[in-house]
């Protein structure tokens, strides 16, 4: 009997650390129908700005990297992920296209992160809409991107889940 309730105990444990650990994730994508976002409990919170789906003269292409065991996705221009494989994050591929340094018309695309949640935030607000005043720490420019539609770029959409 103590057998069952320690265990019981311990599955309970880890189910509550695994909630935890996957509390939150931002997802970005072109894809308007959020590729398996909705199916997954995201919900959209909007258009974070505009970028190419192909490469175009003077952009850069941003890798798409995620984490199984917390569900953070993680973007960047590093081919090599920075640090993100020794941390346990997968590359997925290129997401999209945006420019390394500012255009005429194009603004910074700014990166977050919360050591809580092991969450990654990108915004094109300077002073991180809230994320500063939830944890999140700031971690430079990631690329630049159009905060409108502009000829030949289509909406990165931004996605959460909690």
């Amino acid at each position: 009997m103590q057998f069952k309730t320690l265990f019981f105990s311990f599955s309970v444990l880890l189910a509550t650390v695994a909630t935890v650990i996957q509390a939150a994730d931002h997802f970005y994508t072109t894809d308007p129908r959020g590729e398996l976002a909705p199916a997954s409990g995201y919900t959209l919170e909007g258009i974070t700005g505009y970028v190419y789906t192909n490469p175009v003269s003077g952009t850069m292409a941003i890798y798409r990297w995620y984490k199984p065991s917390n569900g953070d996705h993680f973007y960047t221009a590093d081919p090599h992920g920075e640090v993100a494989p020794g941390a346990g994050y997968k590359k997925e591929g290129v997401a999209w296209y945006m420019y390394s340094t500012q255009q005429t018309g194009t603004v910074p695309l700014f990166r977050w992160f919360s050591p809580g949640s092991g969450d990654h935030f990108y915004t094109t607000d300077p002073n991180g809409e809230v994320a500063p005043s939830v944890g999140y720490n700031y971690e430079g420019i990631t690329g630049y991107l159009y905060p409108g539609a502009t000829g030949g770029t289509a909406p990165v959409f931004r996605w959460y889940h909690k």
